[in-house]
């Protein structure tokens, strides 16, 4: 399956490590150094430093996605699922059309993702729940 994560701070990298813990590897859309600068995105961090994590980097134009930027999502090679975690701009409409099934849009937590994601986890009759 082709996900992408929506992201540009601390939260989204945790969520990469995990899924790469599942072995799921992503893509990525993400922001420069300079356009976080200019709109004060919190906890910022230069995920392009983390090539070996992901599938693919699209580096947007404007941490809004329009005009350009949503031509260059539409490049992305088949996208099904979005993962938005660490994003602080609403996604265009334009955009959320471009993925198959949808995107879900997550907040960070202060707690970070355990080392074992099963460790936390106990399973009932109908999936897991957090203990």
């Amino acid at each position: 399956m082709n996900i992408f994560l929506f992201g540009c701070n601390n939260n989204t990298l945790h969520l990469t490590r995990f899924l790469q813990r599942l072995n799921l590897k992503v893509g990525l859309v993400t922001i420069s150094p300079e356009v976080a600068r200019k709109n004060e995105v919190a906890v910022y961090e230069d995920l392009t430093k983390y090539p070996s994590l992901f599938n693919s980097i699209y580096v947007a134009k404007k941490y809004s996605l329009k005009d350009e930027d949503i031509t260059g999502i539409k490049k992305l090679e088949n996208p099904k699922l979005g993962l938005c975690i660490g994003w602080q701009r609403l996604i265009p409409r334009e955009i959320l059309d471009i993925f198959k099934f949808c995107i879900f849009g997550m907040h960070g937590s202060v707690f970070k993702i355990s080392e074992n994601p099963y460790k936390r986890f106990k399973r009932n009759g109908y999936g897991f729940f957090d203990v």
